[in-house]
């Protein structure tokens, strides 16, 4: 490639896309009050990706793990990508459907950023055990590890 053709295309790209960055004690600030806020109570890494604020492994007091970008300008949660866990109602049809299929105790239940239930450690009768995922309509299992 002619040195003028890498000039030129090194031009042409975003310079947001060239930006990565972590935010300054200030911006920090501000986002973790925004995380806060949202009811959120650990995160990761933070960083300026894209002209947004990446947010990985933001947890909710209730267990829930999502990836989040924030808008720097209106400092609004913009996308949420993530597992949560089931609520009550949720959380007792989940069992019935385990139950009926022979597991008799599990570690957790969440739904995860695909829509599907994911079932850890779910244990048979005969003491087999095997991570699950379930239709999130149906709760047919759909998939054994």
């Amino acid at each position: 490639m002619s040195l003028t053709l890498m000039i030129a295309a090194s031009l042409s790209m975003p310079t947001a896309a060239l930006e990565l960055r972590d935010p300054n004690p200030r911006e920090r600030a501000r986002i973790e009050q925004v995380l806060r806020q949202a009811g959120f109570v650990r995160w990761d890494d933070i960083e300026l990706d894209d002209r947004l604020w990446e947010i990985d492994d933001a947890r909710t007091r209730n267990g829930g793990e999502y990836d989040l970008k924030i808008d720097p300008r209106s400092m609004r949660i913009v996308r949420r990508d993530g597992d949560r866990p089931a609520n009550a109602r949720e959380q007792a049809a989940i069992e019935r459907a385990l139950r009926q299929q022979g597991y008799t105790r599990w570690e957790s239940v969440k739904l995860d950023s695909d829509g599907y239930w994911e079932v850890d450690d779910a244990r048979m009768r005969n003491g087999r055990d095997n991570d699950l995922k379930l239709d999130r309509r149906t709760l047919r299992i759909i998939e054994r590890d």
